[in-house]
């Protein structure tokens, strides 16, 4: 019986499919009708023919769309080992292509009217593959919910979590079709203003509440109010504060506490001053409260200590808390008396007049108490209400007279201590006196001045930058160069402000010098700037309930001016707030999404800043609802981001060349991120988000190494911004303002697109520009202020003070413009002018200087009182980088000798040097040469040069030296000459052909022509150039290059003559077909028609083709275009644009090879960051214009917003439609391309996002993300908080480790989880993917046994809690009770609830949103009802611990359970087979093993391989001393010598002792490769991407073969089926590598390397709570959704792993299973394998004889600082202790570790110290039992362009596959034999066999000789095929064979026992076995079938465990 017929038989059987019933005949196609939900599915008998190899491709038929809104109809075809989703239909809406497998091979069904639509199936081998058991069938489902349930679950997409408050809310609305009005709450949302919902910023909110108290000037900012008698200006009752405490910034010093008796009353001084008055003394106590001893008088001091224990965040706060003192006597507390002065007001104890406050506790609101709770209870003792207040009214301020500015330092008044060492107290004591109107007394009060952040922002900048405060603190005390004076708070102008920028002319408007000093403008003008969010600090907000900050101080140290320890977590309490409690709840949402697409971590945990996270993070709340393009430009000039990947610093080649005089190429990693995570991903998309796919069916990739090495180019420069004032700071650099490029880092070189083109394509060219351009339509001016340089030019700086400017007239009508005159007549200066017409010059205006000049830097616009000027901007432009007529230039000065030091070509079209006169006459004995500039810095066209020369009756010239007065050009500027200049083309000898421009100019008086060097023959500046298709070849070698007659070869390429022809591209509008044609073949752009001069062009219409508009010169018609012709079109993302109809191309002189002439924005004579921002600009428009990101973004939208993992092509392009039209139904979105409130609209109101009847979907849905989870969980029980805003709520650091997501705190770019990620089993079967099941391990009984806790406990640390700190107080021992130190609790009470099923109702409708099953219902309805006892708080809590337990919590469609507990067990009896492993030592991040094992000496034909590996390295080139030598001299190597990086000592002890082997040049290959072919297509992997390669050393199955698995899993299924004991373990997290087939069922374990917490301390129910979550999670049943049942396999395997942990924790109490000689401290990696060593020293008990591990150790992507060293140091120390306890263990021989890396990384090196992604790489094997000491593969002969794998930029296509060292670890483990050899390694046979190791050449004891890979031989036993009579001999059968392959002429066949049965058909995967001990797993029943039948009796209910 067939496969397939053993499935129908059996499903017919129990009545669980549906023959043809349903099958209508009554048209020429198959028709079919879906079946009711309630019955079995239906097969589609589509004849006998389907499914065989060789059958007609595809078949039609025809089916009825669904009748009703609540069903849905899915049509998949089911196969032996999954349903594979093809088409679906719900709602009554036309079928449609599902997500999964089918889409984008599938075509789009035809439908008519009636809702029948036809398909076209595929039904071929090629097409659905070789396995001819497979079905089509249909299903039907149907649900429908309440009103509320709907809204619940659309705020369960929009919100953090639905409220009952918000569920009610959205039920009052209506829309005609009677749902509630979605549209409405989403346009609340977005609505940004406060009649909306409004935004709720990040950085304002911790800006509003960081109040700490002040103590002296730092360079952040100062105090505020500076004084006592303003409004909210603070006052206290007690006289001693936490800043008393804490460790003074400056000395590292807290301050001293005094006492001294005056009469009857004792005077409390605090650094000599009096702060109170006592009556009596208090004793000093311990923390328990016992007297340790009398507090003393004077000359006792006591040191005020901060104390570090218990609460450090809220000590001293009131009156009576304690305060923790130090003296002789150790440390101990006293009470903080109140403050009273009574008797001494107007003595010296009292040196500043009393202000007379109003009453307190008046009820007046005159002074207002703050921090009055709610409190934590434990934190009584440090917190009182009523204890402060801060002035709300207006007093006298004369009262304040005299008083001591509160921002300057108080000197200590202790005679007796220097003054450094206690320069200050915060507080100058200055008393209030008030009355308490609730006493009748009157008391006494000290003012308390606080921290302030002024307003700053963007509208409303600083008027004068915070000058103020800078000159206030100039002064203040230095010492040893250190300062406390306060920093300019002006912000740089960036594209963030500058259209709000303002002129001040305030006498202390400050701004930043470049070296980071503040200068005063001294009344002229000074362009002030804000930036967004930079609001003040609000003075109402109480000092406890606000946030600290860091600040630098006196030079690096920093310093906190509160308290200490709590950065890291004051981020996550912002978000956390927000997200719970902001009223734009759907904008935070989206931010929260946006983040996880464009994700910023932590490297390594700790960071102590707050502000620069909450700038970075606000990019995405302000932008949550605008454009997609602000993003991506926000984040690519944040300095958060630039050192996240690493391109802060980031240079060009040449700068490298010029200041370092090495190589350095650029860091790519930035230029890899953007384009695969944050804009256009790997391959590119449809707009339906189905794959492109070329002619031969290959996906085709968006970007190549090309590619990235091209961009890599363009995030070259960036820089931070010099540090300045008003904000948080760390060191000495800025993290919060936009970074700035710097002119000399960056690239400026032509760059390719992704198109095939350059970066520039379809702008104007600089040489079109009109005349005077300035003065047109467009252009742009920005306010200079006082000074005269502009910013984005360079001038002198020494012009500012002698420099010659040009000067507006006050009849300019540009002047006009500038000035902008007011009613008054004067001049208003705006920031910004943009001209919107072409200026119109008379007669007089015409004789102004600017008419008569070609360009203008900057204009003086005024001279008095004081002179203003404003800059030009000119519009972007590109330059042509070949030309003709190409004249020479020089620059810098002309020796004695009349050698030109610096030249190349320029295009005489452009302006870009100065006129360079001579006498008439020059040519015979040559002249000095004069320049006539009309201002400094001018440059001009040298048209325009000779006529200037003229002119002055001089001629244009090549000067001899330069005559006196002429040098207005300044250092570096450019001057023409009268010299010709060729320009040259160099092609690159590499495959790609690149190209480099070189210019030969013609010599000097002397005979020189120093070109620059740039320009040079030796340039190393190549670029991608777009080739033309010709008949010749491209020159690639030196005999290639000589033979053509204008070129000659260098070394590294051919240096030809060039000609550029231009010519006219459309002659007639006849020529052009369409738009697309215009578009397609029209590169260089045009400036709008409208800016030059009136009547140059006119309007020809659109010259009869649809969608353009022709503008044409005088005489120009439609039948007679020329080169000057402008088509105007708009293209397919709404831009409009300006095309020239021209074509220009670059041909090498006398061949017909030529490429499209590149261009490029920034000019190599004139350098400007104008052009440097243009060219970034162009940059990212070339992602966001990419085909593919429109799809990309929409599915990611979508997957994190809308929450659907899968959503159909459909879906996908309705949504990317709304975001490319910018438009969602006319009423979302602003009509532009890239918006994303369009976007947002469509992802959430689309019929996909809103339908229930697909929550019965099975493959709709998605898992919920932990934080939504948790954040949902607290928002819908009504969680109250108690602690304030200081207290962190959770600890980012390690809750990400705990459940796997943390705000700010993503685990690298990748975020927290892959969007392809497919957890194996039904997801990863169906074709499907599920991100969030990434997080699906260990960490999901954290996060349950989290909310277990809060719950039970309240939200504190208390057993597992999400708390992150203890404050103090003792864990309660019985559930219910809240701990005292509890940051919140829930507060749901079910106060409307009367019944349990009503609590049911109300708390399945909150957390479930009405999904919870009724079977699950009624196991948890019998919980309560068993264990609540009456108590119906309790009942609550069992309730609400049951039902997030559920699948429908954690997932979002419908969960169908049998009710069945899942069986999972672990092996019963021991193998008789010895004991073998695998670790595969897995370094993360990419190795760079070309630094692991390097080439040293005695090399082949005498080669210094040391030193071609020490230049190609450059600067991470290990030195010769660094490297431990090992002797290769057997292993066929290029050198007999090599070296083993000496911080990995280890690998040479073992390679000498021959228990270490090298592989060399080793990598993921589909098929041998070199450069010379297709690599990037034929390798059929996604090359240099971590994701993706990191999967590829997994699975090594680059063509899937066998998706789903990995090399290790595959390996154990074979012997399993041979009855070996087998495990697969992950090491702290899943891998693919340990997965294998779902028919082996092959157990999986996760080894966590810390012991497993107890789970449900003090539980709600008691003993049965974990068992009553494994039958809320039990069996599938048909329809169950494949996300319930991914959740609940994991969930009751995780248990599973828990139990056994804990079996194996009381284990390891005993003698024979500790491991005492194995420390368990230090590097995570020890501690993973010191894990492995544990789990492995339990395999007795575990019953296992084969395994293998997965161990990774992160943190090896290097692109910048290079840690290789500290690494390795790691895996050494790490390493070398895990062999010592393996041979303790008897084990060394028994085990095998390889390492690997997903790939190499660049022999060069980049410009920030480290390399890049590259592709082979060298690694080791170890073990007790290999035949080491010898390097296998083949080591590179050449690390240069010269090695055939060389494939640019130091990347190396490997030579050796891992299938060659797998194949002979696979013989070593027990796998033989060819037919299973290519099933572990399904790629092997595409590689020669020979090529492959045996486990002979590995190991020494082997099974497998080399020499049988001349022989086939299916069944291993060393038989050839073609006589083996028996060739299906077991494994243990194969040492006894005779030689016809038989033993005793016969072969047994495997014995069932030891083979794995067939699975039930459609079982869901089984949950993967031993987690603690290999775990097996007893078969579910069958699978869900999408219907309800009666539940099928199991196929097989035996365990699978092997022989027994």
């Amino acid at each position: 019986m067939t496969c397939r017929q053993y499935i129908v038989k059996a499903m017919l059987k129990f009545g669980i499919l549906l023959f043809y019933d349903n099958y209508v005949n009554s048209q020429s196609n198959p028709h079919y009708i879906c079946p009711s939900h309630d019955s079995v599915p239906l097969q589609l008998d589509l004849g006998s023919e389907i499914f065989s190899s060789g059958s007609t491709s595809t078949i039609s038929l025809s089916l009825a769309s669904t009748g009703y809104d609540g069903d849905v109809c899915i049509l998949s075809l089911l196969s032996p080992d999954a349903q594979k989703p093809v088409a679906r239909t719900y709602d009554g809406r036309d079928w449609e292509v599902s997500a999964g497998p089918f889409a984008g091979h599938l075509d789009e069904p035809s439908c008519s009217d009636e809702g029948i639509c036809t398909f076209n199936l595929p039904v071929d081998a090629s097409a659905l593959g070789d396995d001819d058991d497979k079905i089509y069938m249909l299903t039907s489902y149907s649900h429908n919910t309440s009103r509320k349930a709907e809204i619940a679950r659309f705020l369960e997409q929009t919100t953090f979590g639905p409220t009952l408050a918000g569920i009610n809310s959205l039920s009052e609305t209506s829309t005609d079709s009677g749902s509630a009005d979605y549209a409405s709450w989403i346009e609340d949302q977005m609505d940004p203003t406060s009649s909306g919902a409004g935004i709720s910023s990040h950085r304002e909110f911790f800006r509003t509440h960081t109040n700490p108290r002040f103590e002296y000037p730092f360079p952040g900012g100062g105090a505020g109010p500076n004084s006592a008698c303003e409004i909210q200006s603070r006052w206290r009752k007690f006289a001693l504060t936490e800043r008393d405490g804490i460790v003074n910034m400056r000395t590292n010093m807290s301050k001293w506490l005094s006492i001294k008796r005056k009469g009857d009353r004792y005077i409390w001084y605090v650094e000599g001053m009096a702060r109170t008055s006592t009556n009596s003394l208090p004793s000093i106590k311990n923390v328990d409260g016992k007297r340790i001893g009398p507090l003393e008088l004077e000359p006792v001091r006591y040191k005020i200590d901060d104390g570090r224990y218990l609460n450090d965040n809220m000590k001293y706060s009131c009156v009576g808390c304690p305060v923790r003192i130090c003296g002789s006597f150790g440390c101990g507390y006293v009470e903080n008396p109140q403050v009273h002065l009574p008797g001494y007001v107007g003595t010296r104890l009292v040196p500043y007049s009393i202000v007379n406050l109003p009453d307190i506790m008046a009820g007046d609101d005159k002074m207002v108490s703050i921090d009055n709770g709610p409190y934590l209870k434990v934190l009584e003792r440090w917190q009182k209400p009523n204890d402060e207040f801060y002035l709300n009214s207006t007093i006298d301020s004369r009262q304040c007279i005299g008083h001591p500015p509160t921002i300057l330092p108080i000197p200590s008044k202790i005679d007796d201590i220097i003054f450094w060492q206690h320069p200050a107290t915060a507080s100058p004591p200055i008393f209030g006196r008030t009355t308490n109107r609730a006493t009748g007394k009157d008391e006494f009060m000290l003012f308390d001045p606080i921290f302030k952040f002024n307003e700053n922002t963007v509208e409303n900048p600083l008027s004068d930058g915070g000058g103020a405060l800078v000159k206030i603190t100039e002064n203040e005390i230095k010492e040893d160069g250190q300062s406390g004076k306060i920093l300019c708070s002006n912000v740089p102008r960036t594209f963030l402000n500058e259209d709000h920028c303002k002129l001040s002319f305030d006498p202390l408007a400050c701004s930043t010098t470049s070296e980071g000093e503040s200068k005063y403008g001294n009344g002229k003008g000074v362009v002030v700037c804000g930036s967004p969010g930079e609001v003040a600090s609000d003075g109402k907000k109480g000092v406890i309930d606000g946030f600290d900050l860091k600040t630098m101080v006196f030079g690096h140290k920093n310093r906190e001016i509160y308290k200490d320890g709590t950065f890291t977590q004051q981020k996550y309490n912002i978000w956390y707030y927000l997200a719970l409690n902001a009223k734009d709840q759907l904008r935070q949402r989206m931010a929260w999404a946006l983040y996880q697409i464009v994700p910023i971590g932590a490297k390594g945990g700790f960071v102590p800043l707050t502000e620069p996270w909450t700038i970075y993070y606000d990019v995405f709340v302000r932008n949550a609802f605008g454009n997609y393009r602000n993003i991506l430009k926000e984040v690519s000039f944040n300095e958060m981001m630039s050192n996240w990947l690493s391109f802060l610093g980031n240079s060009g080649v040449q700068y490298s060349l010029d200041n370092e005089d090495q190589l350095h190429y650029p860091d790519e990693n930035y230029a890899r991120e953007i384009m695969q995570l944050f804009s256009i991903g790997v391959m590119q998309l449809n707009m339906d988000g189905t794959k492109k796919l070329d002619e031969d069916g290959d996906i085709i990739p968006t970007y190549d190494s090309d590619d990235i090495m091209n961009y890599a180019r363009v995030w070259t420069g960036f820089t931070r911004q010099p540090v300045r004032g008003n904000v948080e700071q760390k060191k000495n650099y800025e993290r919060n303002d936009p970074m700035f490029i710097d002119k000399n880092r960056r690239d400026f070189f032509p760059k390719s697109d992704l198109s095939g083109g350059y970066i520039g394509d379809r702008y104007p060219l600089c040489a079109d520009l009109p005349q005077r351009d300035f003065l047109r339509k467009g252009a742009t001016f920005r306010v200079l202020g006082s000074r005269s340089n502009p910013e984005l030019l360079e001038d002198e700086e020494s012009w500012e003070i002698h420099g010659v400017r040009l000067e507006l007239a006050k009849s300019s009508p540009l002047y006009t413009k500038l000035c902008a005159p007011n009613g008054y007549g004067d001049c208003t200066f705006p920031g910004k002018v943009v001209l919107d017409e072409n200026l119109h010059y008379d007669t007089i205006a015409k004789t102004g200087a600017e008419y008569n000049v070609d360009t203008i830097r900057s204009v003086k616009v005024q001279s008095s009182p004081v002179p203003i000027f404003y800059e030009y901007i000119r519009p972007p432009c590109v330059h042509q980088n070949f030309f003709n007529d190409a004249q020479k230039i020089i620059a810098g000065s002309i020796s004695d000798n009349l050698i030109v030091h610096d030249s190349m070509c320029a295009d005489p079209r452009n302006y870009v040097a100065a006129e360079s006169c001579c006498l008439h006459g020059w040519e015979t004995n040559g002249d000095d040469g004069i320049r006539f500039c009309a201002y400094n810095g001018e440059r001009v066209k040298y048209s325009s040069a000779i006529k200037r020369c003229e002119g002055n009756g001089m001629e244009q010239c090549n000067p001899k030296k330069w005559g006196e007065g002429s040098a207005c050009t300044g250092t570096g500027a450019y001057s023409w000459s009268a010299a010709k200049c060729s320009i040259k083309a160099k092609v690159s000898f590499e495959a790609s052909h690149q190209v480099a421009r070189v210019d030969h100019p013609e010599p000097d008086w002397a005979g020189e022509s120093n070109v620059k060097n740039f320009v040079r023959d030796d340039t190393l500046n190549f670029f991608k150039v777009a080739w033309n298709k010709s008949e010749g070849q491209i020159p690639s070698s030196h005999m290639s290059c000589n033979s053509l007659p204008f070129c000659y070869g260098v070394q590294d390429g051919c240096v030809c003559d060039t000609d550029v022809v231009e010519t006219i591209a459309f002659s007639s509008a006849e020529a052009i077909s369409t738009k697309a044609a215009v578009s397609d073949s029209l590169y260089i752009g045009a400036f709008s028609p409208d800016v030059f001069d009136y009547a140059s062009y006119h309007n020809l219409g659109d010259c009869g083709v649809a969608e353009i508009e022709v503008y044409a010169r005088d005489g120009g018609t439609c039948g007679s275009l020329d080169a000057d012709t402008i088509f105007m079109i708009t293209d397919n993302y709404g831009v409009k644009r300006y095309l020239k109809n021209m074509v220009s191309n670059v041909y090498i002189t006398d061949t017909d090879l030529s490429f499209r002439n590149p261009v490029h924005f920034i000019d190599f004579a004139d350098r400007s960051l104008r052009d440097m921002y243009y060219e970034t600009d162009a940059a990212l428009d070339t992602y966001f214009y990419h085909p593919s990101h429109a799809p990309f973004l929409s599915i990611r939208i979508i997957q994190r917003l809308a929450g659907i993992s899968n959503p159909s092509p459909q879906y996908i392009e309705r949504v990317s439609s709304a975001y490319k039209n910018g438009s969602y139904v006319g009423r979302f979105g602003s009509g532009t391309y890239g918006d994303l409130g369009a976007l947002t609209a469509a992802a959430l109101l689309d019929p996909e996002a809103r339908s229930i009847s697909l929550d019965a979907d099975p493959l709709h849905g998605h898992q919920r993300e932990p934080m939504i989870k948790i954040t949902s969980f607290l928002r819908s029980m009504d969680t109250t908080f108690f602690a304030p805003l200081s207290a962190p709520l959770y600890d980012g650091a390690d809750v990400v480790h705990l459940i796997g997501q943390a705000p700010y705190r993503a685990f690298s770019v990748f975020s927290f989880f892959l969007p392809e990620f497919a957890p194996a089993g039904v997801i990863d079967d169906a074709g499907l993917v599920s991100p969030e099941s990434q997080v699906l391990d260990s960490r999901l009984i954290n996060l349950l046994n989290g909310l277990y806790s809060t719950v039970k406990f309240g939200l504190s640390m208390c057993y597992g809690g999400l708390g992150s700190k203890n404050l103090g107080a003792a864990c309660p021992k019985r559930e219910g009770v809240i701990t005292e130190d509890a940051l919140g609790m829930t507060m749901y009470t079910g106060e409307s609830a009367h019944t349990i099923d009503d609590i049911l109702d109300e708390l399945s409708l909150l957390l479930t949103c009405s999904r919870l099953s009724l079977r699950n219902r009624n196991i948890i309805k019998s919980a309560v009802e068993r264990f609540y006892g009456g108590d119906k708080a309790k009942g609550i809590r069992i309730a609400q611990q049951l039902i997030i337990s559920t699948p429908e919590f954690h997932t979002t469609n419908l969960a169908q359970q049998t009710g069945n507990p899942r069986y999972v067990s672990s092996y019963r009896h021991s193998p008789a087979q010895g004991y073998k492993a695998v670790v595969f030592f897995m370094m993360e991040g990419g190795a760079d093993s070309f630094n692991l094992i390097v080439p040293k000496g005695n090399c082949k034909e005498g080669k210094d391989m040391f030193q071609e590996y020490s230049r190609a390295r450059g600067r991470v080139a290990l030195d010769a001393s660094e490297l431990l030598d090992i002797d290769a001299s057997g292993s066929g190597q290029i050198c007999d010598k090599f070296g083993v990086n000496n911080d990995f000592p280890l690998l040479h002890t073992l390679y000498n002792e021959g228990k270490a082997i090298f592989f060399a040049n080793t990598g993921v290959l589909s098929k041998p490769l070199t450069k010379y072919d297709d690599w990037m297509k034929e390798s059929k992997i996604q090359l240099f991407a971590h994701n993706h390669m990191r999967q590829e050393n997994y699975k090594i199955d680059p063509l899937k073969e066998i998706p789903g698995t990995g090399v290790g899993g595959r390996m154990l299924d074979f012997l399993r089926r041979q009855g070996y004991h087998t495990s697969a373990n992950m090491v702290d997290g899943s891998s693919i590598f340990a997965k294998g087939t779902p028919f082996d069922k092959n157990p999986t374990w996760n080894v966590d390397i810390r012991a497993p917490e107890l789970i449900d301390r003090y539980s709600t129910v008691g003993p049965e709570m974990l068992e009553l979550v494994k039958q809320l999670n039990g069996e599938s049943e048909s329809g169950n959704s494949l996300y319930g049942e991914t959740f609940s396999s994991r969930i009751v395997q995780s248990l599973f792993e828990y139990k056994e942990g804990l079996k194996m924790n009381e284990l390891m109490d005993n003698a024979e299973f500790q491991m005492n000689e194995y420390p368990n401290r230090g590097s995570t990696i020890n501690k993973r394998l010191r894990a492995v060593a544990q789990f492995m020293k339990m395999r007795g008990e575990r019953k296992v004889n084969r395994e293998t591990y997965i161990v990774k150790h992160d943190e090896y992507d290097m692109h910048s600082a290079n840690t290789l060293g500290q690494n390795f140091k790691e895996a050494n120390d790490a390493l070398h202790l895990f062999i010592s306890e393996l041979k303790r263990q008897g084990i060394w021989e028994d085990t095998v570790i390889v390492m690997g890396s997903e790939f190499g990384r660049s022999i060069t090196s980049n410009s920030n110290g480290g390399t890049d992604h590259a592709w082979a790489g060298n690694y080791f094997m170890i073990g007790g039992s290999v035949n080491g000491g010898k390097i296998l593969g083949e080591y590179p002969e050449h690390l240069s362009a010269l090695s055939s794998q060389w494939i640019g930029r130091g990347r190396m296509i490997p030579t050796l596959p891992w299938e060659s060292v797998w194949n002979g670890v696979a013989n070593w483990m027990g796998v033989r034999g060819d037919d299973d050899l290519n099933s572990v390694l399904p790629n092997r046979d595409n590689f020669d066999k020979c090529s492959l190791f045996t486990d002979e050449d590995l190991f020494i004891e082997w099974k497998v000789s080399h020499s049988s890979c001349s022989i086939s031989d299916k069944d291993g036993d060393g038989v050839p095929d073609d006589i083996d009579e028996c060739p299906n001999t077991t494994y243990s059968d194969r040492d006894k064979v005779n030689n016809v392959g038989c033993v005793n002429g016969v072969t047994k066949a495997p014995s069932p026992a030891m083979v794995s049965p067939t699975p039930a058909p459609f079982s869901n995967q089984p949950i993967s076995g031993p987690t603690s001990a290999p775990v097996l797993q007893q078969p579910s029943s069958p699978i869900p079938v999408p219907t309800t039948p009666p539940t099928p009796t199991p196929l097989s209910k035996q365990p699978i465990s092997g022989p027994t």
